[in-house]
């Protein structure tokens, strides 16, 4: 069970590096897909539009963690439920027309989706908290 909690309300990203780290590591590496797909090199992503949100949301979420602004990172948390939520959608389109590739592709990125919205929802809720505290702190002097 503690490997799910783990998963569920993680502490460190992948167990090894805090989660300002593995955050930033997320949002660059998906920046750099959605780069690539957006120059057609790459076609992890289906649309060119698609792409760009893409990389405004990372874009975001890279800057909101090097200023440690939450609703920057806020961004980024919104984004990657919603590609959850696609791959979901996915996965389950996938099982309907029994495409055993697919089925499993959509299923990894369905699950990397969770875990890394997981890490940047923790991280975000570590800067939002801090700022709420300095604001409190701010507020009594």
């Amino acid at each position: 069970m503690s490997i799910v909690n783990s998963i569920i309300h993680p502490k460190k990203f992948l167990g090894i590096t805090d989660l300002k780290t593995g955050t930033l590591i997320l949002s660059i590496v998906e920046f750099v897909f959605a780069l690539l797909s957006f120059f057609g090199l790459n076609n992890k992503y289906a649309s060119s539009l698609y792409a760009l949100i893409a990389i405004i949301c990372t874009g975001l979420c890279i800057y909101g963690v090097k200023k440690s602004k939450a609703i920057y990172i806020s961004v980024y948390e919104k984004y990657l439920i919603l590609s959850a939520i696609f791959a979901f959608i996915l996965f389950l389109l996938s099982l309907i027309t029994f495409y055993l590739s697919f089925i499993i592709v959509s299923f990894i990125e369905f699950i990397f989706s969770l875990y890394a919205y997981h890490v940047v929802g923790a991280y975000y809720h570590q800067v939002k908290d801090s700022q709420n505290a300095a604001t409190a702190d701010a507020g009594k002097v």
